[in-house]
């Protein structure tokens, strides 16, 4: 019985993720395609059969579980205000989303689900990063990028359980805001019907309303606001602006931690950059031999093959043109005579900060460009 409990976890927890899946694309589908009568109700149609889809699992749930008790827990489909779990649902999406520009770290195992979650959250305006398990996310925590938010599945595989990686974040972050998701908690934050002191969910499959509604209750009021409508033909969500297009700065990027490397890209792709990673100072120095056209080196200052302040000496020799900006977590040293013009952000800095630091030099920075 215990083998058969589990393998129901199993389906439970997959089930949720496809329904999750489904729903995110067809309101992402909804919010391009469904402006004529036709489209939109159709589109309407399969959320709305997605929705009777998860209200029957749960009551199905609901009905089976005192007869059958086992070792996990229910799956859950809402979360009422006074954080008991409950069986009910529904879609009510008439009126504006709430937005924001925070910047949001995704944790979940399933590509599918993190694919569409990312795509949510970037339509409503927030800088996302990803992480595919706990240890990754902690990685990035710990890389000195600026967080607002981690929102994390509450299932997933691997050793560290998504609470536990959720603790250890906010000892590295203390301000970090925690938002789990789930269709199927598994008793890990729920615990007689009921969530743990101190946690928030997000339970799947959800829509995106009570997405942007729940992010904007974590993360408090916020300026970036719009209507959906208004909103469909400028944000991430309509396919414009896509990371990583358009005639964005050339940035090549040298960290020799993979964690901030990779996230500092991913910022760079969101504010439509063109970044190129390179691990060392030794392959930054080839990527600048090659035909490469690079408008800035962001370098990282402390490295074990060559410093970034070296680094930027060496360049600044055979490309003067190249603009230079240091990160670190500690600040660069002023009284060193660079010879060379250079601005400074300071880990972790913020999607604002950045954007800021890379436009012309005449405008501040975090630091200000110093000779």
């Amino acid at each position: 019985m215990e083998a058969l409990g589990k393998l129901t976890d199993g389906v439970a927890h997959d089930f949720n993720n496809v329904l999750q899946v489904l729903r995110g694309n067809l309101e992402l589908l909804e919010s391009r395609h469904g402006r004529d009568h036709w489209s939109a109700e159709r589109l309407g149609n399969a959320i709305d059969a997605v929705d009777r889809g998860a209200k029957a699992w749960i009551t199905a749930a609901c009905l089976r579980s005192p007869a059958t008790p086992r070792s996990g827990s229910l799956p859950i489909l809402r979360v009422s205000s006074g954080r008991s779990t409950t069986c009910c649902g529904g879609r009510s999406e008439s009126g504006s989303l709430r937005h924001g520009n925070e910047t949001i770290l995704v944790v979940e195992d399933d590509l599918r689900v993190q694919s569409t979650v990312v795509e949510l959250l970037s339509g409503l305006g927030y800088a996302v990063l990803k992480a595919n398990d706990a240890e990754q996310a902690l990685a990035v925590v710990a890389s000195g990028v600026h967080i607002d938010l981690l929102f994390t599945d509450v299932v997933m595989p691997g050793l560290l359980r998504s609470p536990e990686m959720a603790r250890r974040a906010v000892e590295m972050l203390p301000g970090l805001k925690v938002l789990f998701a789930s269709g199927y908690t598994q008793n890990a934050i729920v615990h007689g019907g009921r969530l743990d002191p101190g946690v928030e969910l997000l339970s799947k499959p959800y829509s995106r309303r009570q997405l942007a509604d729940k992010l904007r209750q974590e993360l408090g009021t916020s300026d970036v606001e719009a209507s959906e409508a208004g909103a469909a033909g400028t944000r991430a969500g309509d396919g414009s602006g896509t990371a990583g297009d358009g005639d964005g700065l050339r940035i090549l990027v040298v960290d020799d931690d993979a964690a901030p490397l990779d996230a500092t890209c991913e910022l760079l792709m969101l504010i439509g950059m063109r970044p190129q990673r390179a691990a060392s100072a030794a392959q930054a120095l080839n990527a600048l031999d090659g035909k490469n056209d690079f408008d800035v080196l962001f370098t990282d200052v402390v490295m074990p093959d060559m410093s970034g302040t070296e680094l930027a000496r060496r360049v600044f020799a055979t490309r003067p043109e190249l603009r230079i900006i240091f990160a670190s977590g500690n600040a660069v040293p002023d009284d060193e005579s660079f010879g060379y013009e250079w601005a400074a952000l300071r880990k972790p800095f913020t999607l604002d900060q950045l954007r800021m630091a890379l436009q012309p030099v005449s405008r501040p920075a975090r630091e200000p460009s110093r000779r």
